[in-house]
């Protein structure tokens, strides 16, 4: 994590797999995270047994505020689109990332909508089974945005964007 404690636009990170379960989206969503700077990170999550202690730490060391959601599973419903807005909105965030593009990338027109001009769907595998379930499968379809995660070597990956209208413009991550 870069050893900084300046004032940052905010990352919102809205994923269902934000421990203390230990799983390897988990895994790799907290990576990304403790790579950000401090007090730049506000997480969106689903409830867990015995998360007041992990969330707690995760402020302490990383400044990064965990807000549980009541359902143990996040699902893109209406409940969890306004409550996600009303985030984004309160702290005047622009940037969003998805811990898993399917199912909670659907939220994504709605936090455009509220404001977000940079959202991120990071995909693990999973996507390819959500995207063949209904009414998923006419969801996606309907996407105006394509995000591709590409691995380049064991420290960086290329992110590589297809808008609308098919041009392409690319991001390099360094991990």
């Amino acid at each position: 994590m870069p050893d900084n404690n300046l004032e940052h636009s905010k990352t919102l990170c809205i994923t269902n797999d934000f421990g203390p379960r230990a799983g390897g989206i988990e895994t790799f969503v907290v990576g990304l995270i403790q790579r950000m700077p401090k007090n730049s990170v506000i997480v969106y999550t689903s409830s867990q047994d015995g998360s007041q202690e992990f969330d707690s730490a995760w402020l302490e060391n990383y400044g990064v505020r965990v807000i549980r959601d009541k359902s143990k599973v996040l699902l893109p419903s209406m409940r969890v689109g306004r409550a996600v807005r009303r985030v984004l909105r309160e702290n005047a965030i622009s940037t969003v990332f998805f811990g898993a593009a399917a199912p909670l990338g659907l939220l994504s027109h709605g936090l455009r909508r509220a404001g977000a001009t940079r959202i991120v769907a990071l995909t693990h595998g999973h996507e390819v089974w959500w995207a063949k379930l209904f009414p998923f499968n006419l969801l996606l379809i309907a996407s105006k945005t394509l995000w591709y995660l590409y691995l380049q070597d064991d420290t960086s990956y290329l992110l590589l964007r297809q808008s609308e209208d098919c041009t392409l413009s690319t991001i390099h991550l360094m991990v």
